[in-house]
């Protein structure tokens, strides 16, 4: 970078207050995207948050992401299915399951395995587009605010389905094309200058967000400020605690240094929900449906140093390092019930 970033010491917990401690012992480069420097993460002994020590100066933030970060610019939407059946089976589920009786199908058949699939794990995920918590239950005339929204691909799935919705997104490129492709409603900004009444939406979502924010804290009350009394908040975040940060360490993927500021374990991320006072109800999940992703990232940073590399296309034809990838996602998926090792954090909070 032309001008060095401003860094702040930030040495104690964002949540507890609590002095960290570094968690490696030396720092680790941005091995994604080549932000200059070796960076740190620092750990609270006391409630296992883990943040970023010493960070960018807000001002600065936004010199971390590259024009080209993330997939903000897909311009295809979400659907329920290329085809008839399938939409019908997704149908089924959704009227079933989520309320969404408008979506019943007529066919008998694809009722009942849309509702056997739901009872199958594998299954499920693959019926429900990986979705899991953000499927929110239907609600007429409801309004669904996302946060961080990118080009609109969820927001269009959900306005098919019968909701009013509208979203935040930084990127103007992305928002564009949520505006342009998918006639969704964007604010360019953020949380703090968006212009939309208090309690005037049913749903807020926010999905990758939360862990790009230096105060978390503050910014779920912001969210919260748009939320309706009962209305829903969805946040989904890397977890902290998964198999993944405990095996691969400074070689996790979520890491993601020096962009993301705070990662949580499930308890954090209730804490910090808890510490806004604006919720009555806090249920946390870890799916592990990112396990052979996170498993196959670290192998190509360990063999080439980056996490984007050529390679990376080759390892599912590897029969060894394909059976590897499968035996962590069984093993994550058989101690999650127990130890909350899924690759993710999904947070399903209700608005007192």
């Amino acid at each position: 970078m032309e001008n060095e970033l401003v860094l702040v010491d930030v040495p104690n917990c964002p949540l507890c207050g609590t002095r960290g401690e570094p968690l490696f012992d030396e720092g680790v480069p941005d091995r994604l995207h080549d932000i200059p420097g070796l960076w740190q993460h620092a750990r609270c002994p006391s409630c296992g948050l883990i943040w970023l020590n010493p960070r960018p100066v807000e001002t600065d933030i936004g010199r971390l992401y590259p024009k080209t970060y993330f997939t903000h610019h897909e311009i295809h939407p979400l659907s329920l299915g290329s085809s008839s059946f399938k939409q019908a089976i997704r149908g089924a589920v959704l009227s079933r399951f989520y309320g969404y009786h408008h979506l019943e199908p007529r066919e008998r058949r694809a009722a009942v395995v849309g509702r056997l699939i739901m009872f199958l794990p594998s299954f499920r995920l693959k019926a429900m587009l990986g979705m899991d918590a953000l499927w929110i239950p239907y609600q007429e005339n409801g309004r669904l605010l996302d946060v961080g929204c990118g080009s609109g691909r969820y927001l269009a799935l959900m306005k098919e389905l019968g909701w009013e919705v509208a979203g935040i997104e930084i990127d103007s490129a992305a928002a564009e094309i949520a505006r342009s492709h998918f006639g969704i409603p964007v604010h360019v900004g953020t949380l703090y200058d968006a212009p939309f009444e208090p309690e005037s939406f049913d749903a807020v979502v926010m999905t990758h967000v939360i862990e790009h924010v230096p105060d978390p804290v503050e910014f779920v009350r912001q969210a919260a400020h748009f939320l309706k009394p009962g209305g829903r908040m969805v946040l989904v975040t890397p977890n902290a605690k998964s198999l993944g940060a405990r095996l691969f360490k400074k070689d996790w993927f979520p890491l993601e240094i020096p962009r993301h500021l705070v990662l949580f374990t499930p308890e954090t991320l209730q804490l910090c929900l808890a510490q806004t006072g604006n919720f009555e109800k806090i249920v946390v999940s870890t799916p592990s449906r990112k396990a052979r992703k996170m498993f196959y990232k670290f192998i190509v940073v360990r063999r080439t140093g980056r996490y984007q590399h050529p390679m990376e296309e080759t390892l599912g034809r590897n029969r060894w390092i394909r059976w590897k990838a499968k035996g962590f996602g069984w093993l994550e998926m058989l101690g999650n019930p127990i130890w909350s090792w899924g690759e993710e954090i999904e947070c399903i909070a209700i608005k007192n």
